[in-house]
């Protein structure tokens, strides 16, 4: 689930890492990921504020989670 994978990379970064490797992703990513977990929006949230659904934000949340999984990979 969404949650698992979030809990599973937060406890590999710290907070400024985190930070950092935000900075990598593309823009969709960048920005369903600083909504989600910065701005602590639900996807109920994030949908009205895009205009995307509910599914989109979910998927570019995963999307943006995966690749900040790889990117911590690279980097260590």
């Amino acid at each position: 689930s969404i949650d698992d994978t979030e809990d599973r990379i937060f406890e590999r970064f710290d907070g400024k890492t985190l930070l950092s490797q935000i900075q990598h992703l593309p823009e969709t990513y960048k920005k369903a990921i600083r909504m989600r977990y910065l701005q602590e929006l639900s996807l109920t949230e994030m949908s009205r504020i895009t205009g995307k659904t509910k599914n989109t934000m979910s998927g570019q949340v995963h999307r943006g989670l995966e690749k900040l999984k790889t990117l911590y990979q690279i980097k260590k």
